[in-house]
C-alpha cells in the first residue's frame, strides 16, 4: 500500500480540508460497501484516508477507516497497527461526564413520598433507576449515611424528575450531600464524608419553589 503525499493539501483551510476529506472518505466506503471484494488499490487509498485522517487529527474517521479496511483484510499488520496508534491517540472520554450524561437520560414519572426514611427513599431511586435506565441496569449508590441520619423523614411530590434531581431534592431535604463520580452516586453526611470527595463538593442550591410538580 502506498504512502501518503501530503503535499496536494498545501493551501487548504481547514473547513475546506475538512469538507473535502468527508467527501472523499464517504466516496471510499460506498464504494467498499456495494458488495463486491474490494481490490488491493481500493484498500490502498482507504489506507491513504485513514493516514491523512489520523494526521489531520479525525481519530473518529480514521478509526472507521481502518476497521473497514480489516473487515477485508483482517491479517494487514499496517493497518492493525494505524488503528492501534489511532485508539492511543484518541481523548478519552470524562467518565463523570458519562455518568451525568447517563443521568440526565433517567427520568422517574412519578416520585411520591409522605414522612419516608431517607434511607428507604434513596434504595427505592436506586430500584427506580433500573426500572428507567434506557439499558434496563441499575445506578450503584454508595451511602456514607449514620444510621440516625438514615432515618430522618422527607416528603416529596415529584413528576417527571431526572434521577439526579431527585437526588438533589432528598438530600437537601435530609441534611446530606451527593458527589458523581464515573461509577456511581455517592451520598453522605458532612460528618462522614469520604476522603475521595473534595471538601468544597456540595450540591446545587435547593429551589424557591417547593418541590412539588
Amino acid at each position: 500500500m502506498n504512502s501518503v503525499n501530503m503535499r496536494g493539501w498545501r493551501g487548504w483551510t481547514r473547513a475546506g480540508m475538512v469538507l473535502a476529506m468527508a467527501v472523499w472518505l464517504m466516496t471510499g466506503a460506498e464504494s467498499m460497501g456495494q458488495g463486491k471484494q474490494p481490490t488491493d488499490d481500493e484498500l490502498g487509498e482507504m489506507l491513504q484516508r485513514a493516514v491523512v485522517l489520523y494526521q489531520m487529527g479525525f481519530y473518529g474517521e480514521a478509526e472507521k477507516a481502518c476497521r473497514e479496511i480489516l473487515k477485508h483484510r483482517p491479517d494487514q499488520p499496517t493497518v492493525s497497527a494505524l488503528l492501534k496508534q489511532i485508539q492511543d491517540r484518541k481523548p478519552k472520554p470524562d467518565p463523570v461526564a458519562v455518568m451525568r450524561e447517563r443521568l440526565s437520560k433517567i427520568v422517574i414519572p412519578e416520585l411520591n413520598v409522605c414522612n419516608g426514611a431517607v434511607l428507604d427513599v434513596i434504595v427505592h431511586l436506586r430500584q427506580q433507576s433500573a426500572e428507567w435506565d434506557p439499558r434496563k441496569k441499575p445506578v450503584n449508590f454508595v451511602l456514607f449515611i449514620p444510621p440516625e441520619i438514615g432515618a430522618t423523614r422527607v416528603t416529596l411530590h415529584l413528576n417527571d424528575v431526572p434521577l439526579l434531581e431527585a437526588v438533589r431534592y432528598v438530600t437537601m431535604a435530609a441534611n446530606l450531600r451527593y458527589y458523581v463520580d464515573g461509577h456511581a452516586i455517592v451520598i453522605y453526611h458532612d460528618s462522614t464524608r469520604p476522603s475521595f470527595v473534595p471538601a468544597s463538593d456540595a450540591p446545587s442550591p435547593m429551589p424557591d419553589a417547593p418541590p412539588t410538580r
